[in-house]
């Protein structure tokens, strides 16, 4: 939105440096726009190609002032932080060539936050004109923001503090400013397109190629994994581990890190404890007597995401295997990740709302259901101890680990694989498995009553023989509740599912999370 605005003072746009991660464990260096005014976070498209995320398809008509919208039609998501690590976010970007229309500010100034020099800033060229690679909205905004607000004598600025730092933004002296800011979008969902997708999918049934990687990856699933009462997989790795270098006093580094924080937030300290305690009581990690560090071992460090609005999960604790070693590479470096063999997410979603008796549930602890082979468990070392001047101790991780390159690939492939030892029995569970997964999120249902209730049950079984159960239940009809099944909702009429909420009750609506 352009106008000529002869003014004393323009306003400047709170900026922050922060990082992007992928579910590989890549991460880049990104300058971000702070944006209250938006319901929606953006990110640019280089930054998407160079970070390698998959794109999902999406139809939403963005609109600013004066009802102007432009269509997007792709959507991202990725894992977000600060320098430090202490904040970790999991966010959905919809795609854009661009946030601004140019560099923001627009000019240089020169500007000087006399005694607060002291401060650090969360953008510290804040002064200079930059491209803005994400916008963070709403969603994520007051969620950013700490304690801490400074007015600057004799300006119009203020500093905030946020997990990024300080920002800061107000009145700055400007004339002859061509160009406004506007910092009010809304999203909107294109009807006529989106019925138009629907049949689309609906008729068009065409094989996406798979990359030289995702074949590789495949070949080296079906030569490499075996099967007990779960599931036994290798990694697919690119080179020998012993390439690696030494790891463990960057682990050591950040254990004490993670016990100074816990000095700090003594709930956090709890939850931790109690999950490395589970890990440990449910044989999915055990303790090794380590007397050196062994070429082609490799320790992952581990860090915590506090989410105190999860019922079932408040912490989630993030196994970073993209920490270089000293030899420069990491375990992600040397692994491949296997790419996506599930349906694309708008797929599913559009199938599972033509069921009049509609379902949705999680496989518990899915990636802990997998165990890795003893042979490469020495790549996923942690250490913990269980006070602040504890003793050391190591562990192996025994299963498979999120935060690594090929796991979510590991995962939904021996998702795959249960589907088609298991075809013979359940039919009609394997055949969902294919095609009603995204990840370890379900969505299913049929158009008879009693043809859900068998589906139904027959899910159940066929994880059962795999070791894995099914939990968080919905269902847009009480006749499909599970017996047993305690996970208290916030609303029962209402649930979160890949994104979105469903509103199960009465009209079967989708509708974006807000």
């Amino acid at each position: 939105m352009s106008n000529n605005c002869n003014k004393q003072h323009s306003a400047l746009l709170s900026t922050a440096v922060c990082y992007l991660i992928d579910e590989s464990g890549k991460q880049i260096r990104l300058r971000c726009l702070l944006d209250a005014g938006s319901q929606m976070s953006f990110l640019k498209r280089d930054c998407v190609e160079m970070l390698g995320l998959k794109k999902e398809k999406t139809n939403i008509l963005v609109s600013g002032l004066n009802d102007s919208s432009i269509p997007i039609k792709s959507q991202v998501t990725a894992m977000i932080t600060n320098e430090n690590k202490s904040y970790v976010r999991s966010l959905n970007f919809l795609v854009v060539p661009k946030i601004t229309a140019g560099l923001t500010p627009s000019n240089k100034f020169d500007f000087s936050i006399g005694d607060f020099s002291n401060i650090k800033l969360a953008d510290e060229k804040f002064n200079v004109p930059e491209r803005v690679d994400l916008l963070l909205g709403v969603e994520v905004f007051y969620e950013l923001l700490r304690r801490g607000q400074i007015s600057i004598p004799n300006s119009n600025l203020l500093l905030q503090n946020t997990v990024f730092e300080f920002i800061i933004s107000g009145g700055i002296p400007r004339e002859n400013e061509n160009v406004i800011h506007c910092g009010f979008l809304k999203h909107e969902i294109n009807l006529d397109q989106t019925l138009k997708q629907f049949w689309e999918i609906e008729n068009v049934d065409s094989d996406i190629p798979k990359s030289r990687e995702s074949i590789l990856c495949e070949e080296h699933f079906q030569n490499n994994h075996s099967r007990d009462k779960s599931g036994i997989v290798k990694m697919p790795l690119k080179e020998n581990p012993d390439c690696l270098g030494k790891s463990r006093h960057i682990a050591l580094k950040k254990l004490d890190s993670l016990w100074n924080r816990f000095v700090k937030d003594p709930e956090l300290l709890t939850l931790y404890s109690n999950f490395m305690h589970e890990y440990l009581e449910l044989g999915h990690m055990y303790e090794i007597k380590e007397i050196e560090e062994k070429s082609g071992s490799y320790y992952i460090p581990h860090l915590g995401v506090f989410r105190p609005e999860s019922k079932t999960s408040p912490l989630r604790v993030v196994f970073n295997a993209s920490t270089l070693t000293t030899a420069g590479n990491s375990l992600n470096s040397i692994q491949y990740n296997g790419g996506v063999i599930q349906d694309d997410l708008f797929a599913i979603m559009v199938r599972f709302r033509k069921h009049a008796f509609a379902f949705t549930a999680d496989i518990k602890k899915m990636y802990r259901m997998i165990l890795v082979h003893p042979s490469q468990r020495q790549l996923q070392r942690i250490l913990w101890k269980d006070s602040y001047n504890g003793p050391i101790k190591t562990y192996e991780l025994a299963t498979v680990t999120y935060g690594t390159a090929s796991a979510p690939f590991l995962a939904t492939r021996t998702l795959k694989q249960l589907a088609i030892d298991e075809r013979k029995r359940y039919p009609a569970a394997a055949a969902v498995l294919e095609s009603d997964l995204y990840m370890d999120d379900l969505l299913s249902g049929s158009d008879y009553l009693e043809t859900a209730k068998n589906l139904q049950r027959e899910l159940i079984d066929i994880l059962s023989s795999g070791k894995m159960s099914l939990h968080k239940w919905c269902s847009n009809t009480a006749e499909l509740a599970v017996s047993g099944e305690s996970y208290p909702f916030s609303n029962p009429e209402e649930t979160k599912t890949l994104g979105v909420v469903w509103k199960s009750k009465g009209l079967f609506l989708l509708q974006s999370c807000e």
